[in-house]
């Protein structure tokens, strides 16, 4: 049937899609799900595995100091380990002076 003149022309109700309405309700409920809370220490760590690598003829602990103020947490903890001399020869040497001054018979 075709409209008279001066009627406008209704058309049926839409039908909505159980597909696309449930798609729909689930990115809504999902844009609501707050994400876990993260701790400084994990933001810390993502942060550092951003960065490069630095070459091997630079300093470790001056490249530490540099990036001290954005990784506050993990350059305290690599500078008390970076510390650490990462060989045996000091105490080797302190126990070899040892035994010489034991074989000289001086104590």
């Amino acid at each position: 049937m075709s409209p008279v003149e001066g009627e406008t022309a209704v058309s049926p109700p839409k039908r909505k899609s159980l597909l696309w309405s449930s798609f729909y309700q689930k990115m809504v409920d999902s844009k609501n799900v707050s994400a876990p809370p993260v701790s400084a220490m994990e933001l810390e760590m993502r942060r550092y595995l951003e960065y490069q690598c630095i070459a091997r003829e630079e300093d470790p602990l001056k490249c530490w100091e540099d990036m001290a103020s954005s990784l506050p947490k993990l350059s305290q903890l690599t500078m008390q380990y970076l510390a650490i001399p990462a060989t045996s020869v000091p105490s080797e040497r302190l126990f070899s002076m040892e035994s010489l001054s034991q074989s000289n018979g001086s104590f």
